[in-house]
């Protein structure tokens, strides 16, 4: 599990990071062309500090073009499209091509915006481009304003159905592709000196040139004291900055519901579902805005995030599960030093969460007891209730550990343990037994039953080691309950090392020189806090890929399982690119949750580029 989240961080920073190299300070202009009302705003800029990052991640794409997954998709396609079409299909890839390689990739881009608002009765989409100078704007202007003229071509009938135009707007060259069938949006490309805007919308790009233009009587996002006030609690944006404002997203998504309801007046279904859309936004209107600021220093990336909650939260049902966060006040307590990753969280409140529903339901959903009477009744005919088998003493916060294998494998050189608070030690136990008792009966049947067996962890007793014939080669989890927790873990060692540090027998992740130095290390109550050695995550990632060449060649090779066969084996491909994300160390974070607000510290660590040689330096030109 902690393999996945490292992986997912990488894909996140890779969609986030833009490729750019430049020699000015970091600016962000843009951001005073967003308009007020949208309710997402992401902005990135060029910081020499990361320049070192821009080049691991231009090696990453070197690596993806060189493995010609582009072509073997284009080869997968054709082979397997009607003779017929082969053709069409080949004649369009040829111009697909063209247009995009009539953009200039490799334009130093100083600033990127991506915003959004909920208009009415569809999203308007905005994305803001500076380059380096107008003539790199103008180029790859018209490179997008050619996809506009190709699409009216191939969907266009002649008829007028799609049309493309040209307008003058604040200053800018404004290029629009439109839809007769589809009057309320368009997709619009805009010029103006260095700055290119993309667009899906109505109005939002015109909104947005004119304060880019100082015309207008529209008001900035960046201006507005809500925004401002959000920003002071953070420091000051080096990379990139988010502002969500969920409340104004959430009105949008009304303004959204009754225009559908106007064109439905006499609909009683659809006024009904309606009305229970707008009920469950009453409910999740808990959150007021996210904010985030990130910065570079070194080697080390800062991230820092404000989650508000609403004025009126506590109005909401959902306030007692999510925002009522359980302290942890000692992070460390079941984490050994020898640990690599650890994740501690308060978790959320899954019996408040389980009776949310079930009022939600009874209350404000139409025939709402019908759907409750039958929920009983299946309850009643399988013999489980949430509330009385798993919510009656099931806790929420968790702890998960990473540690070195006490005995490793060809399978794992690593030992996971995972803690879940309980309400009662004893029913807990009981609840688990039964569970389990339940399974092996339906595997005794298939003539598979479940291995168990007593499992000696030094200082508690009760452990049980479980297993199955088809796995037992490689997992045989152990189980069972101490220091007020549900325990399960890889190994009987692994367990044993987490409750001796516990119970202070053994040193915590406190006294790692690493975690201390890379990570950071809580000085007191949190609400989640994680640490994760990255450095071998390029290559675990590779290994997962590999495998799928080796599915790809136990496929048969007939038509009918040609494309799986094709798409396993065109991802196996991917392992050369999986080991260039090798520049990670590690990422850590912390949450706390005062004044109203969540606030989240997080850092990841990046390895220092070793110095070029002469060597290296062809290796990268090639």
């Amino acid at each position: 599990m902690a393999r996945y989240r490292q992986f997912l961080v990488a894909l996140t920073l890779a969609a986030l990071t833009p490729v750019v190299m430049a020699e000015n300070k970091p600016s962000f202009t843009l951001g005073g062309g967003v308009p007020s009302d949208v309710y997402i705003y992401i902005h990135g800029a060029y910081n020499p500090e990361r320049e070192y990052l821009d080049k691991y991640w231009r090696e990453v794409w070197t690596s993806f073009k060189k493995t010609g997954i582009i072509e073997d998709f284009h080869t997968l396609i054709s082979s397997t499209a009607p003779p017929a079409d082969r053709e069409k299909f080949d004649s369009f890839w040829k111009r697909a091509g063209e247009l995009i390689n009539g953009v200039d990739w490799d334009a130093r881009i100083d600033e990127l915006v991506y915003t959004s608002r909920m208009g009415t009765p569809m999203p308007e989409y905005l994305l803001l481009l500076r380059y380096e100078s107008d003539a790199k704007a103008a180029k790859n202007g018209e490179a997008f304003a050619a996809v506009l003229k190709e699409i009216e071509s191939v969907a266009g009938t002649g008829d007028g159905s799609f049309t493309c135009d040209e307008q003058q707007v604040h200053g800018a060259t404004v290029k629009s592709l439109k839809a007769r069938d589809v009057p309320f949006a368009s997709l619009r490309v805009a010029v103006r000196g260095p700055v290119v805007a993309v667009a899906i919308d109505r109005t939002l790009l015109d909104e947005s040139l004119g304060l880019l233009a100082g015309e207008g009587d529209k008001r900035g996002l960046t201006q507005t004291e809500r925004y401002t006030r959000a920003m002071a609690r953070l420091p000051l944006a080096e990379d990139t900055v988010v502002f969500f404002d969920v409340k104004t997203m959430i009105e949008g998504v009304r303004g959204i519901m009754k225009f559908g309801g106007e064109q439905a007046p006499q609909d009683e279904k659809a006024q009904q579902v309606l009305g229970v859309v707008n009920k469950v936004l009453d409910e999740v209107s808990v959150l007021d805005y996210l904010a985030s600021t990130a910065h570079t220093e070194g080697y080390q990336q800062h991230d820092e995030t404000i989650v508000m909650l609403a004025a009126d939260a506590p109005k909401s049902r959902l306030y007692k599960v999510f925002c009522k966060p359980e302290p942890i006040e000692r992070f460390d307590r079941f984490i050994p030093k020898e640990a690599t990753a650890y994740s501690v969280t308060s978790g959320i409140d899954l019996a408040a969460l389980y009776g949310v529903v079930i009022d939600f339901i009874g209350k404000e959903v139409p025939e709402g007891d019908g759907v409750l009477a039958k929920w009983e009744q299946a309850q009643n005919e399988i013999g489980f209730r949430p509330e009385r088998d798993v919510f009656s003493w099931l806790g929420h916060q968790m702890v998960s550990v990473t540690l070195p294998a006490a005995a490793p494998s060809p399978f794992s050189s690593e030992d996971s343990v995972l803690f879940i608070k309980v309400r009662n030690e004893k029913q807990a136990n009981e609840k688990i037994k039964a569970g389990l008792d339940k399974l092996n009966q339906l595997l005794t049947r298939a003539n598979q039953p479940l291995t168990s067996q007593p499992a000696e962890v030094v200082g508690t007793q009760g452990f049980r080691m479980v297993t199955h014939p088809m796995v037992a080669m490689f997992l045989h989890p152990v189980y069972g309950t101490a220091e007020g927790y549900l325990v399960i873990g890889s190994s009987s060692e692994a367990i044993q090392t987490c409750l001796a540090t516990a119970r202070g027998e053994h040193p915590s992740v406190i006294k790692n020189e690493r975690v201390t130095r890379e990570g950071l290390v809580p000085k007191g109550a949190v609400t989640s806090a994680d640490f994760a050695d990255m450095t071998n995550m390029g290559r675990d990632v590779a290994q997962v890929l590999g495998v799928m060449g080796i599915v790809s060649a136990m496929i048969p090779d007939q038509p009918d399982t040609k494309p799986i066969r094709g798409i396993f084996g065109m991802v196996s491909k991917l392992g050369p690119v999986a080991m260039k994300l090798n520049f990670f160390v590690s990422q850590s974070s912390a949450t706390t949750f005062e004044k109203n607000a969540w606030h989240i510290r997080k850092v990841i660590n990046y390895r220092e580029p070793k110095p070029a040689t002469a060597e290296s330096a062809a290796l990268s030109e090639q």
